[in-house]
């Protein structure tokens, strides 16, 4: 079953890659950016290959418009913006940096960043909250069967949390690439930017159980209506709730059926903030548990989750090479005391620097080039 996923997912990806990425290649085959982010992902892990990802990074960066934002899809005979998408673009970038550790290219496209995210700042209201678009914008965040035209029914009335909560997201990726490319004021002054919006967002939008999709401060009762899995997922990804209030926000999410869903667009979004299993992309970054530890991906990081697949034999790309991992479950796990274990196996190529998490805590981190072996307990 799993190389079944594999191969689709892999099959799904080559038939959306040309002269350009596409979202299908079927009906609309454009690139757009919010789904080229995904598809670029995905090809660092598979291949290591990032000319298509350079030229799709070029395309949106010339796409700017007038008014800071990038085109919705591009190349295309009409420069369409959907304002939420180009908040993406500095997180592909940031990926960029993590996978490839290239400073000419993150130099060459922060100019762009810079200037997307100057448009959401224009736009901040006195609650500090991202007001709404420009009028002639499209405030699209999911196609929901309940929203006009996917846009979320608070929408109509002022500010919508989405777009906030997006923004503070895409603060701290840029503040990430800026220090990378040795801009630590700017880097400061994103956080900082980051951390006003967040709490202008827990002051106005939460209640303590929701995230709602505008403000609730003139509401005489929060409206069922304005909550969605949306703005709990991007509450998580942006940081905005953290810890085991944020297990229990998404558990929340997913268990109460009267709020709105995700459709498959924003699915990746969801189990990034759920860590769960997607293919492709989810088996080598979550399963696996293998991420860039540093810009250039010279030392990577290993955190894997015995828990969701019982037995795994599996390899993952790095600029380095091929990264080895499998591990088999050990008959005698103590599973009356909440401890699991299986013995581990990892085989890294020459040069790699793998940190072995064991547990929760850095003082459970095992680093060594190479080969390692041995017991792996998990709950």
């Amino acid at each position: 079953m799993k190389q079944q996923f594999w191969d689709i997912s892999l099959r799904t990806l080559k038939n959306c890659m040309h002269e350009t990425y596409e979202d299908c290649p079927f009906y609309e085959q454009s690139q757009f950016l919010f789904d080229t982010r995904t598809q670029i992902l995905l090809t660092y892990i598979v291949s290591g290959d990032d000319r298509l990802a350079r030229k799709a990074l070029l395309d949106f960066h010339s796409s700017l418009r007038p008014n800071g934002l990038i085109a919705m899809r591009y190349p295309a005979h009409t420069n369409l913006s959907l304002p939420g998408f180009s908040l993406f673009f500095p997180m592909m970038v940031h990926d960029h940096i993590m996978y490839k550790g290239d400073v000419s290219l993150a130099k060459r496209f922060f100019p762009t960043i810079d200037t997307i995210l100057g448009y959401f700042d224009r736009l901040l209201t006195e609650q500090g909250l991202v007001g709404p678009l420009d009028p002639t914008s499209w405030s699209f965040v999911d196609w929901v069967d309940a929203w006009e035209w996917g846009m979320p029914t608070a929408s109509k009335v002022g500010p919508v949390t989405y777009f906030s909560l997006a923004y503070a997201m895409s603060l701290g990726y840029s503040a990430e690439v800026a220090r990378f490319i040795g801009r630590q004021g700017l880097a400061v002054e994103y956080l900082d930017r980051k951390a006003a919006v967040i709490s202008a967002v827990n002051a106005h939008c939460f209640d303590g159980t929701w995230y709602y999709d505008g403000p609730i401060d003139n509401l005489s009762e929060p409206t069922l209506e304005w909550r969605s899995q949306h703005c709990q997922i991007y509450a998580v990804l942006s940081g905005a709730i953290e810890g085991n209030e944020a297990r229990d926000l998404m558990s929340r999410a997913l268990d109460d059926k009267s709020v709105h869903e995700v459709t498959l667009s924003q699915g990746f979004s969801l189990f990034r903030a759920l860590k769960k299993t997607v293919p492709l992309y989810e088996l080598s970054t979550v399963i696996l548990g293998v991420k860039p530890a540093c810009p250039g991906f010279t030392v990577v990081d290993v955190k894997p989750l015995p828990a969701l697949l019982e037995e795994v034999d599996s390899k993952t790309v790095t600029p380095s090479g091929m990264l080895h991992i499998r591990w088999a479950p050990v008959a005698d796990s103590h599973r009356e005391s909440g401890m699991r274990r299986v013995y581990l196996a990892i085989d890294g190529p020459p040069g790699l620097q793998i940190n072995l998490y064991k547990g929760k805590g850095s003082e459970s981190v095992v680093s060594f080039e190479g080969h390692f072996e041995g017991d792996y307990w998990f709950s």
